[in-house]
């Protein structure tokens, strides 16, 4: 019965071995442990077969299969697949080969990988054109409208914007951050423009030659071209050929030292040849960054020229008219005091003599000079009369100088004619229509350096120099030594002699 049903289960092996979707050439055998052939499909005598390695029978391997290549005893090259026959509790029963001829495997590799190549490359194909698709809607023609918008930005077009709406990825929140900023930089640049052409002086960019990048329309206007031919021309060539190297040397100081420069009253020359006065300024600029360039302002000053110069010419004919009034007063004072009064200018004082006295003039000094005065007359041989003169004259020409605090200074100089005292102060002067009221009113003051009292003095005094004017007052008093007069009896008896 054994027997029976091996030879059916082996005959059973054998047809579904031949129905088996197995290469032409293919070998299955059936070994017992030993690695003895009990099985062979198809039939071929026993001694036609070569057993197989031991480190393949080997039961006690985890390999449950095993694969190795061989030319078998037929010559043909086949790869072998071993499988390791177990019986229901576990143990060992047996293997089992099959032998695929090399070529055969090899092409049904080649034939598979061919396929599977096939369809992979469908599969990529369709990937691409998909990704294609969907990448020429979603990102591709939004990151070609971001780099048009960049680009627009960077040639200062401030209204560019990609428009691609509120941000739903990380391409539209780029994008809507690019319109966030251009907006934001369109809104600044609109308030500097709108501030450049407010300004009512002309403005000038310019680059490190010293040449016109921007003006606004002032300086269009003073420069005498429009906006269009100004850029790349010197701004140095619209000086005068007079202030052209004033004009390259402070901007040469701006560029190079990067320091602010001004310079007044430099003759501008316009594009129709006309020159008129502006106020320079320069002061540095960068811009791009790394790149040192100047800004430059002119301020026309034509009418502040004419107004100066009006003035100026005021004043000259008013100084010359003070002049002719002076000299005409001169004169009449001189004619009037007998060659006694003297109105000259301060360089013009005589000073002769020896300096006895020296100081400024205030509450201590005023009372030490007082004393010390009558003790000098009398000491160069003044009359008795002509010490209290002294005083006096002294007291009228320093009374004001002491009262309003003028910087009052006194000298006195002994000669062999007499005494001279000096006094001079820093206050306002004497101003010319006053001379009259001040010389010639008894008690008159103009409440101002040496305007009090010159009545007096000019009966006091022999003579009297003074030199009056904004810049302070001298007023020099001379008193001469009189020969004294013989009393009665001194005459008679000379007469007696006689």
């Amino acid at each position: 019965m054994g027997a029976i049903l091996l030879t059916e289960s082996l005959d059973w092996i054998h047809r579904r071995a031949s129905n088996s979707d197995l290469p032409e050439g293919s070998t299955l055998n059936l070994l017992d442990l030993a690695g003895r052939p009990v099985l062979r499909h198809p039939h071929a005598p026993v001694q036609e077969f070569r057993p197989l390695p031991q480190d393949i029978l080997n039961p006690n391997e985890d390999r449950t299969r095993r694969t190795f290549e061989r030319v078998d005893p037929d010559g043909v090259s086949r790869l072998h697949r071993v499988a390791l026959l177990r019986q229901p509790d576990g143990a060992p029963l047996g293997f089992l080969t099959v032998g695929i001829p090399t070529e055969a495997s090899e092409a049904k590799a080649e034939e598979a990988l061919a396929r599977n190549l096939l369809v992979l490359s469908l599969v990529a194909l369709v990937s691409l054109a998909t990704a294609w698709i969907l990448g020429e809607s979603l990102l591709l023609r939004r990151l070609r409208v971001l780099s048009r918008t960049i680009h627009r930005l960077a040639r200062l077009d401030l209204t560019a914007r990609t428009g691609l709406g509120q941000p739903r990825d990380e391409i539209g929140r780029l994008a809507w951050s690019f319109d966030l900023m251009a907006e934001r930089l369109e809104r600044s640049r609109r308030r500097e423009v709108n501030l450049l052409e407010s300004a009512g002086e002309g403005i000038c960019g310019l680059d490190p030659a010293g040449s016109i990048v921007f003006t606004n329309h002032a300086a269009e206007a003073l420069l005498g071209l429009p906006a269009a031919e100004l850029p790349g021309l010197p701004l140095r060539g619209f000086f005068s050929p007079q202030c052209e190297a004033q004009a390259e040397a402070a901007l040469t100081r701006t560029l190079r030292e990067r320091t602010r420069q001004t310079v007044e009253e430099i003759w501008l020359r316009g594009a129709d040849g006309e020159e008129f006065p502006v106020d320079f300024t320069s002061a540095p600029m960068e811009d791009p960054p790394g790149v040192h360039g100047a800004v430059v302002v002119l301020r026309d000053v034509t009418e502040r020229t004419k107004a100066r110069s009006q003035a100026l010419d005021a004043h000259l004919r008013l100084l010359q008219a003070v002049d002719e009034k002076k000299a005409f007063y001169r004169e009449v004072l001189n004619t009037v005091s007998h060659e006694r009064f003297h109105l000259v200018d301060a360089e013009k004082i005589p000073t002769t003599g020896t300096e006895v006295l020296d100081g400024p003039l205030d509450s201590l000094n005023y009372a030490r000079i007082r004393a010390e005065l009558p003790r000098l007359a009398h000491q160069i041989g003044l009359t008795e009369h002509q010490a209290p003169d002294l005083v006096v004259v002294f007291g009228e020409a320093a009374s004001n100088a002491i009262k309003h605090d003028v910087d009052g200074h006194c000298q006195v100089f002994t000669t062999p004619e007499g005494l001279v005292m000096r006094v001079s102060d820093r206050g306002p002067g004497i101003r010319t229509e006053q001379f009259p009221a001040t010389l010639f009113e008894s008690g008159f003051s103009t409440k101002v350096s040496l305007g009090m009292g010159f009545t007096l003095m000019l009966q006091l005094a022999d003579t009297i120099w003074l030199a009056t004017g904004p810049e302070g007052t001298v007023l020099q008093a001379e008193l001469t030594v009189q020969p004294k007069v013989p009393d009665q009896k001194t005459l008679e008896r000379l007469l007696a002699r006689f």
